[in-house]
């Protein structure tokens, strides 16, 4: 009688947490889209240089683990560049900007559409560099990001739609005659797995 009791106790549980947990599951996603730098006047090599607004190589990846209660803790790298046209030189500039940040978000709806928002930071590394190398610096800072997309959820496939405002901290490139600031607002579509 007693161990009945124990065993439809445990059943009941099981069945109470089981939908719970079968809501938990990790995410894969390759991402691709474009950049808009926010300030397209900078100080490289102690001139004023005037880069291309829409960044280039503008693509990423994100590794995230979802709870039961749709928040998602991840990982998520992505790389732009911007080129720039040097004054008395030869050959275009280019500043790449690499991030990699720890992204907190959060996933409403159910079914296939869910939306969601989101907050990351990390750190970012800058490099610029022009003439064929003739002229080079690069930094290192801060990264945060704000977030809000719309991912398409299809069994094991998914899709993603989002915006994100990037900003950085590295106005102080290692060489004193340069300032650059890689803030950009960023749009991308990614493809992914769930599992």
């Amino acid at each position: 009688m007693e161990l009945s009791l124990h065993l439809r106790v445990g059943l009941f549980a099981a069945a109470l947490v089981a939908p719970v947990a079968a809501q938990a599951e990790n995410a894969f996603y390759l991402k691709g889209g474009f950049s808009r730098i926010t300030d397209n006047t900078q100080t490289l090599d102690s001139q004023a240089r005037k880069l291309d607004t829409v960044s280039t190589g503008t693509y990423g990846m994100l590794f995230e683990h979802r709870t039961q209660r749709d928040i998602a803790f991840g990982v998520e790298y992505f790389n732009y560049r911007n080129d720039f046209l040097p004054p008395n030189t030869t050959g275009a500039g280019v500043a790449t900007t690499r991030s990699v940040q720890f992204v907190v978000k959060k996933y409403l709806g159910q079914d296939v559409f869910h939306p969601f928002f989101g907050l990351g930071v990390g750190v970012a590394r800058t490099t610029v560099d022009y003439g064929g190398g003739a002229w080079n610096d690069e930094d290192v800072g801060l990264a945060m990001q704000a977030t809000l997309g719309l991912e398409l959820r299809f069994h094991e496939m998914g899709l993603m739609f989002e915006a994100k405002r990037l900003v950085y901290d590295m106005d102080n490139i290692f060489n004193s005659s340069s300032s650059y600031n890689p803030s950009a607002i960023a749009l991308f579509a990614s493809i992914g797995f769930n599992w």
